[in-house]
C-alpha cells in the first residue's frame, strides 16, 4: 500500500496537469476563433489587428501545451505499462501547427503593416488636399465678400452696425472688426486684398501641411512599433513551439523507455 502511494500521487499530479493544460488551450483557441470572425482578409487594419491579438496571447496555448507534455510524462514514467496518450500526440501535433502559423505571422504582419501604412498614409494626404481646397474656397470667398463691401456703402453701413450691437458673440464681433480693418485697408491701397488673401493662404498652407506631417509621423511611428513588436514577439514563440514539441517527442521516447524496462525487471 505504501509502494503505491508514489504512484498514485504523480497519477493525480498528472490528472491535474494535463486538466490545466486542456483547459488554457481551449478556452484561448474559443478566443481565437471569435477574434476572427466576422473575417475580412481584404482589409490589412483588420489582419494586423487580428495577428497582434492572436500573438498578444500566444503564450497561454504554448503554457497549456507544455503542462500537458511534462503531466503526460509524469503519468508514464510513474507507470510500469508503456501506453501513448492520444492526448499526448495531439498536444505536440498542435504545438507543430501552432509554430508554423506563428512563423507565418511575421512576413504576413510585416507585409500587411506596410500596406496598412501606405494606405493611412494616403487617406492622410487625402484629407489634407481636401483642406487645401477648403482653404482656397474660403480665400476666394472672402474676397469676393471684401469687393462686393466696397462696390456697396449700404453693406459697410449694415456692418458697423452689427460691430456697435451688443447681441453679437464676440467671436463673430472679432471676425467683424478684421472684416472693417481690411476693408479700410483696401480703400487705402487696393493691393493690400491680394497681399492679405496671399498671407491668409500661407498660414493656412503652413498649418494644413504641419497637421499632415504630425499625423504622418504618428501612423509610421505605430506602425513601426507594432511590426517590430508582432514580428519578433511571433518569431520567438514560433520557436517556443518547435521546441515543446522536440521536448515533447523526446520525453514520450524516454517515457515508452523506461516503461518498457521496468516491464521486463
Amino acid at each position: 500500500m505504501k509502494a503505491a502511494l508514489p504512484s498514485s500521487t504523480s497519477r493525480y499530479t498528472a490528472l491535474i496537469l494535463k486538466l490545466t493544460g486542456i483547459i488554457l488551450i481551449l478556452g484561448v483557441l474559443l478566443d481565437y476563433v471569435v477574434l476572427a470572425f466576422p473575417p475580412d482578409f481584404n482589409n490589412f487594419d483588420w489582419l494586423v489587428s487580428l495577428i497582434n491579438e492572436w500573438v498578444g496571447r500566444g503564450t497561454v496555448p504554448l503554457l497549456g501545451i507544455a503542462l500537458i507534455v511534462f503531466g503526460t510524462w509524469i503519468d508514464r514514467i510513474s507507470s510500469d505499462q508503456p501506453n501513448r496518450s492520444s492526448l499526448m500526440t495531439g498536444a505536440l501535433i498542435l504545438s507543430l501547427l501552432l509554430g508554423i502559423v506563428f512563423l507565418l505571422f511575421v512576413p504576413l504582419h510585416f507585409n500587411s503593416s506596410r500596406l496598412s501604412s501606405a494606405a493611412s498614409t494616403r487617406q492622410i494626404n487625402d484629407q489634407a488636399a481636401q483642406a487645401q481646397q477648403q482653404l482656397e474656397v474660403s480665400l476666394a470667398e472672402q474676397k469676393a465678400k471684401v469687393t462686393a463691401l466696397l462696390a456697396n456703402p449700404q453693406q459697410v453701413a449694415q456692418l458697423q452696425q452689427q460691430l456697435d450691437s451688443t447681441q453679437i458673440p464676440a467671436d463673430q464681433q472679432a471676425q467683424l472688426q478684421q472684416l472693417k480693418d481690411t476693408l479700410q485697408k483696401v480703400k487705402t491701397d487696393p493691393k493690400v486684398l491680394d497681399q492679405e488673401v496671399a498671407k491668409a493662404r500661407s498660414q493656412g498652407m503652413s498649418q494644413i501641411q504641419q497637421k499632415q506631417q504630425q499625423k504622418l509621423d504618428q501612423v509610421q511611428s505605430q506602425m513601426r512599433n507594432s511590426r517590430n513588436q508582432a514580428t519578433l514577439s511571433s518569431f520567438l514563440l514560433s520557436i517556443g513551439y518547435f521546441v515543446v514539441a522536440a521536448t515533447g517527442l523526446g520525453a514520450a521516447r524516454s517515457g515508452r523507455v523506461k516503461a518498457s524496462r521496468r516491464s521486463r525487471k
